[in-house]
C-alpha cells in the first residue's frame, strides 16, 4: 500500500497552517480597527454657573465622531432625559484628539444643590459610561 510521501503532507500541514493564520489576521484587523477607529474617553465632569452640568468627551479613536449621532446621553437621577449636545466651538464633530463638550442646562436650579447621574452610550461601539457632576444651584 503506498501513502504520501513526507514531504508532501509537511508542505500540506504548512499550506493549511499558512491559511488559517491569514484568515484569523483578517478578522482581528477588521475587529480591531473597528474599535480603535470610534472610541472616546470622558476627560472630566464639572458645574459651570452653579447649574450648567458640563461632561467633556475626548475622541481617542482614529475616526471623526459628531456628538448628535455617535453619543446618547440619559439622565438617570429621576429627572428629565433630555441633555443638549453642545459639541465643540465649530459644532458637534470632534476630531480625532479634539475633545466635545455635553452641557446639561437643566442639572438644577439656582438655590438647589444637586448631584446629576448621567449614562453616556457610545452607539458605534456599545461602551456605557457614566459620571456624576455635583451642582451648587
Amino acid at each position: 500500500m503506498k501513502g504520501i510521501s513526507p514531504v508532501i503532507s509537511i508542505i500540506i500541514v504548512l499550506l493549511i497552517t499558512i491559511s488559517l493564520a491569514a484568515a484569523a489576521w483578517t478578522y482581528i484587523s477588521g475587529y480591531w480597527g473597528s474599535l480603535v477607529g470610534s472610541n472616546i474617553e470622558i476627560t472630566a465632569a464639572n458645574c459651570q454657573g452653579g447649574v450648567n452640568a458640563t461632561i467633556y468627551i475626548h475622541n481617542i479613536g482614529t475616526n471623526r465622531i459628531d456628538l448628535n449621532n455617535s453619543i446618547d446621553v440619559r439622565r438617570t437621577d429621576g429627572s428629565p432625559s433630555l441633555v443638549y449636545n453642545n459639541g465643540t466651538e465649530g459644532g458637534t464633530l470632534v476630531e480625532p484628539g479634539g475633545t466635545g463638550k455635553i452641557i446639561d442646562t437643566a442639572c438644577t436650579t439656582i438655590g438647589v444643590q444637586k448631584r446629576c447621574a448621567y449614562d453616556i452610550l457610545h452607539l458605534p461601539s456599545g461602551r456605557l459610561y457614566q459620571t456624576f457632576v455635583t451642582c451648587s444651584g
